[in-house]
């Protein structure tokens, strides 16, 4: 079944701080055709850009700071080999969320980089995807699935950076702040 959710504020997480962090990549997707295959069993906003978490990087100052990034960074310092190729696999769906599930690969590597050690960051396993939306209603899986089945899926792409990226606590389904880019062949990072 699939889980309905709420556009709404949630201060029993955030506390009152307002931003929160991830490492992620910018994805050149675009997730309108699955929205409109999904109508109707989707909350009507979402404005984040589609994108792919790699690591959830947590609230700012609680869980993210100056040196919690400079860690991150020399934990992604290997990983800095050059542009990675990304490749959808297909539609797919988490109980609140469809997705276009992609394959692992460099993203994977750079998740556990991220993340190990640190189990707060994202729950294992860890799937990269492109979240569509959020659920509004609660149905049958195979009812989003069969919709997202005649939805063609979208061609690989490269990714030449990672971004870190930011997002208003208070608005779930509000859009993304780049903070600062990993170039993924010097390995320099550029904050904004």
């Amino acid at each position: 079944m699939t889980l309905a959710c709420e556009d709404r504020d949630f201060p029993e997480w955030h506390r009152g701080i307002p931003r929160a962090y991830l490492w992620g990549v910018l994805a050149p997707v675009d997730i309108a055709p699955a929205r409109a295959a999904l109508a109707g069993l989707l909350l009507p906003r979402y404005e984040r850009q589609p994108h792919v978490t790699v690591a959830y990087c947590g609230l700012e100052g609680r869980d993210f700071d100056d040196e919690r990034l400079r860690l991150d960074l020399e934990r992604l310092a290997p990983l800095a080999r050059g542009p990675v190729a990304v490749r959808p696999r297909g539609w797919a769906s988490f109980t609140p969320s469809p997705m276009l599930e992609l394959d692992g690969g460099w993203l994977a590597q750079a998740h556990l980089a991220l993340s190990e050690g640190l189990p707060d960051r994202i729950p294992s396993p860890y799937r990269p995807h492109v979240t569509v939306g959020f659920y509004s209603v609660e149905v049958p899986l195979d009812v989003p699935l069969g919709r997202l089945s005649d939805v063609p899926v979208p061609a690989s792409w490269v990714v030449p950076t990672l971004q870190l990226l930011s997002y208003d606590t208070h608005d779930i389904a509000g859009p993304l702040t780049v903070v600062g880019e990993l170039d993924l062949t010097t390995g320099c990072y550029d904050s904004r």
